[in-house]
């Protein structure tokens, strides 16, 4: 079927470790990519596909908001 399609799902991190961020300079990068892959099959024809899809992503720290948002004492 034709059109946009949305997929949702959940990515479970350790948050105890916390992300560790991304690097980037002149010589490197160091990052995270989100990669899925999805069976696509028309249905008219018997075999179909495989497509791949990756997206860079940036993770940060996980701060409590509660901690976070409180005044200081």
């Amino acid at each position: 079927m034709e059109g946009t399609h949305v997929l949702p799902f959940t990515l479970q991190l350790p948050i105890a470790r916390g992300a560790k961020g991304s690097y980037r300079s002149e010589q490197a990068e160091i990052g995270y990519i989100a990669i899925a892959s999805v069976r696509v099959r028309s249905f008219s024809e018997q075999q179909g596909g495989i497509a791949h899809c990756f997206q860079k992503m940036d993770l940060h720290p996980y701060l409590n908001p509660t901690e976070v948002l409180s005044s200081a004492r």
